[in-house]
């Protein structure tokens, strides 16, 4: 602030602004009557924000919203009556990212799939049909793609479709207790069954659709668990104390990766058997990437040898990296160095939250959730 005779004094604006939830605030532009425009983000949302300055150097009463898009409203300036800044959007929809049949090279870049700004997540694919949750209104829905129609299913978020296409498991209530129901998708029978109650999520259907990978991430114990479709039994396979995400089987079932905190600040993915009697402890998992400080999101490739991540490689927190690293057949431990894969565009990148984003691997192609970015010029 800049008194009468020129000299610059400290306001408390930014320590008001603070202490009223924004966790991000950049002064923009001062308009008539000391009214202060900045940019401010409170949680998530960042958008275009007045504030009045009083006599004094505070906020004089509460900030008002001046731009109302959930949008990322920015670099706002004010002349000549208007107010010109930039919105920046993310669109979340879904992309296939097609492979040879090694599934080491992309033979072509990513193509939409979906072309909705609604958020999206929780696919799951098979014969060329897909499964996903979309924003719908103050809920999520399931929806089935097939033949590039879409058809909403019912409210849900926590769902995956069997390899046969044929029916799918769907959870209701909160993650931490979850009663885990099977649908058919052909008209008959009309109703859903009854797998379990208080399971974890349904992550993935095993190869022959006979058993349900269930994933708990919730303490005191962290856990992957085998449910047996025709006999309801439930099977501990993997557990921790500590952070444990996004568990994969792999194209043959016999084993189970996922990403696991290390020590205080490190991920790594591990692989573990699924044969084995007693559910198997820190001890006994094979890691099959280095520990990082950044988190990486691993799964199988189409191969039992090979298994993909997709991490940030040091720059940044977005996951634009997919390599693959090849695997002994039997013991599963690395072979080689990691092999480049794909590197997504920055405008075009992966959203990777372990519960909320999945990926998928059908047909010779990976489907994985890319935001789209872009900036327009608005004015007001």
């Amino acid at each position: 602030m800049q008194t009468t005779s020129g000299e610059s004094r400290k306001t408390s604006l930014g320590a008001d602004l603070r202490a009223q939830g924004f966790n991000f605030i950049a002064t923009n532009a001062w308009l008539a009557g000391d009214w202060i425009v900045f940019t401010g983000r409170q949680g998530e949302t960042q958008t275009l924000w007045k504030v009045q300055l009083g006599p004094d150097g505070r906020a004089a009463g509460q900030p008002v919203r001046v731009t109302h898009d959930a949008a990322g409203d920015s670099s706002a300036s004010f002349s000549a009556g208007k107010l010109v800044f930039s919105r920046t959007q993310v669109d979340m929809n879904f992309w296939a990212l097609p492979l040879d049949s090694s599934g080491e090279h992309v033979t072509a870049p990513p193509a939409p799939l979906t072309s909705s700004p609604t958020r999206k997540g929780q696919q799951s694919a098979a014969r060329a049909k897909l499964l996903y949750s979309a924003e719908n209104g103050d809920r999520f829905s399931l929806v089935l793609r097939s033949d590039g129609n879409n058809k909403a299913l019912r409210d849900g978020f926590y769902s995956v479709l069997a390899p046969d296409a044929s029916h799918y498991a769907y959870g209701e209530g909160t993650k931490e207790q979850l009663t885990v129901h099977m649908k058919s998708l052909s008209w008959w029978p009309p109703w859903s069954s009854t797998l379990c109650e208080n399971c974890g999520m349904p992550s993935q259907f095993s190869p022959d659709g006979k058993k349900l990978l269930l994933w708990a991430d919730s303490p005191p114990t962290r856990r992957v668990d085998l449910l047996d479709l025709a006999t309801r039994q439930v099977k501990r396979i993997v557990y921790a104390a500590d952070d444990l995400m996004g568990p994969r089987l792999s194209p043959d079932g016999r084993c189970v990766s996922f990403m696991a905190k290390v020590g205080t600040h490190q991920w790594q993915a591990f692989v573990a058997p699924v044969s084995r009697e007693q559910p198997l402890g820190l001890s006994d998992w094979t890691p099959v990437t280095p520990a990082s400080d950044s988190f990486l999101f691993a799964f199988w490739s189409a191969q039992s040898n090979m298994i993909y991540t997709m991490s940030s490689h040091g720059h940044g927190g977005n996951l634009r990296f997919l390599d693959a690293q090849r695997l002994d057949p039997e013991t599963k431990r690395p072979v080689g160095a990691a092999m480049p894969v794909y590197e997504f565009d920055e405008a075009l990148v992966p959203g990777m939250d372990p519960i909320w984003n999945t990926v998928a691997v059908e047909g010779g192609r990976i489907i994985v959730e890319l935001g789209g970015i872009s900036t327009g010029i608005w004015i007001k």
